[in-house]
């Protein structure tokens, strides 16, 4: 009798139980897509809350709370993160991969606390791998060498990835090259092996244009920007684009290598550049070619790290001198400015990304400077002197790379090829004993036994060097990139 009943009230219970989870009101689900399109457009969680109130109340379902949402987004991030660094790890691992690690810091807004952080964006590539992988953006407790390389490292260990890294893309920052305290010095010690300077060129381009600047403006800065291009900008809205010229000077005339030379990096830039890139590349084959752009973008941010923006500002208001009110002395400046850039400058910047060309361009741009002073002294002598402090890509850790530039002869290569064999006391991470007329200087005069440490970083079978030289299979090897570029 205890048992019938005691089975009865089971039943019943169940049954019960049942009934309840049938009537009770099923809730809306935060699936990974979901939270990652919240995440994008970057709505707050109290935000996705108002969201999926709506979409529940349509769908006839409860809505998350905002806590649940919370953690269920965080549940969901940790997973996507994991997921992509063991995926990434598996490539790596797959193609036996050798990596370039670059970093690069920003100001970016925290929460209402914090105001703006400093963060460090990490990145790798590789030559074996399509891309480039974020691996963090860590915030930064200071702008130091040592804190930067504590990140940088803490990362890299994170992914695993400290025996694949084999050379360093980074600003030329006293931060990062110092040679006590810098990051790339740090970063070598705590790794415990010595690693490819790769240096941003782009940045290097970047020092030499502002001194070039300065050698023909004088200090025309306030603060982080420009007056002259504050001016401009300003002025813009009602310039008649119509009313532009070119840009008509006795010395463009002349020096059609440099001219030819341009034209083919700007062809090559032209059909893979974007935005401000493109259009400094299309601004220039333009005055090259003494033709006047039909249309134009409206100028844009100027400040005094945009250097590239600066180029494009010269340019313009050249065009436009009719247009826009200049001194004498101003319209004489931006006329020097805009030869130099047309005529040695911009060729220099389109070619910067690729390092097996650097040491080649490098030392054909050294040569170029130094015959810029028959054109304007003062900007040759500025530009080479700030040049002379980054020749990273002819020390002899690098140089060897312009064994797979298509720029460099094979008479050159077969001399380069020699010197190998040759142990040499020169500077390794840079050249710093350039002479004053570099014109007798060739790319085997930089190789010794050393320049084949690449080779060792990179993981590249140097077998080949025993064969004649027109029997070699042209390649290129790996791309130095601008950190900041990722923020871009």
């Amino acid at each position: 009798m205890c048992s019938s009943t005691s089975s009865s009230d089971t039943n019943s219970s169940a049954r019960g139980s049942a009934a309840a989870s049938a009537s009770r009101p099923k809730r809306l689900k935060i699936t990974k897509e979901v939270a990652a399109a919240a995440d994008r457009v970057k709505l707050t969680s109290r935000g996705a809350h108002h969201v999926f109130s709506a979409i529940a109340a349509d769908q006839g379902v409860l809505s998350p709370s905002t806590s649940s949402i919370r953690r269920h987004r965080k549940v969901l991030r940790k997973e996507t993160a994991e997921a992509a660094v063991k995926d990434y790890r598996n490539q790596v691992q797959e193609h036996d991969a050798v990596l370039i690690l670059h970093w690069d810091g920003k100001l970016l807004p925290g929460s209402e606390s914090q105001g703006h952080v400093d963060r460090l964006a990490i990145v790798v590539t590789s030559p074996s791998l399509e891309g480039e992988k974020l691996q963090a953006i860590p915030a930064l407790p200071s702008g130091t060498g040592e804190a930067m390389a504590s990140k940088v490292e803490e990362t890299i260990r994170h992914w695993k990835f400290e025996d694949r890294v084999g050379g360093l893309c980074f600003d030329t920052t006293a931060s990062n090259t110092g040679v006590h305290a810098g990051c790339c010095t740090l970063l070598e010690q705590k790794l415990g092996r010595p690693l490819l300077n790769l240096a941003c060129r782009h940045h290097v381009m970047e020092l030499i244009l502002a001194s070039a600047f300065k050698a023909t403006f004088g200090d025309a800065t306030s603060g982080p920007d420009v007056q002259l291009f504050k001016r401009f900008q300003k002025k813009w809205p009602t310039l008649i684009k119509a009313n532009a010229t070119i840009i008509n000077d006795p010395r463009l005339a002349d020096h059609d290598e440099w001219k030819r030379t341009t034209l083919e990096a700007l062809a090559k830039a032209a059909a893979t550049t974007r935005d401000d890139y493109k259009e400094l590349a299309e601004l220039t084959a333009k005055v090259i070619k003494g033709e006047v752009p039909t249309t134009f973008c409206k100028p844009g941010a100027h400040h005094y790290a945009r250097w590239m923006a600066k180029a494009i500002y010269m340019l313009k208001m050249t065009m436009f001198k009719n247009e826009f009110e200049l001194t004498p002395r101003e319209l004489r400046s931006l006329q020097e400015m805009s030869v130099f850039i047309i005529l040695i400058y911009a060729r220099a910047w389109f070619e910067a990304p690729l390092a097996a060309d650097a040491p080649f361009n490098d030392l054909t741009l050294f040569h170029d400077l130094h015959k810029y002073r028959d054109l304007n002294s003062k900007i040759s002598e500025a530009t080479v002197n700030t040049f002379k402090r980054h020749f990273w890509y002819l020390g002899t850790d690098l140089v060897g790379l312009a064994l797979f530039s298509d720029k460099v002869t094979i008479e050159e290569k077969t001399k380069m090829v020699e010197k190998l064999a040759i142990d040499k006391d020169l500077d390794k991470k840079r050249w710093t004993t350039a002479p004053q007329d570099p014109s007798s200087v060739t790319l085997s005069d930089l190789v010794t036994k050393e320049s084949l440490f690449s080779f060792t970083e990179l993981k590249l079978d140097a077998s080949f060097l025993q064969s004649p030289v027109l029997s070699w299979k042209t390649r290129r090897t790996t791309r130095a990139r601008r950190p900041s570029n990722i923020w871009q």
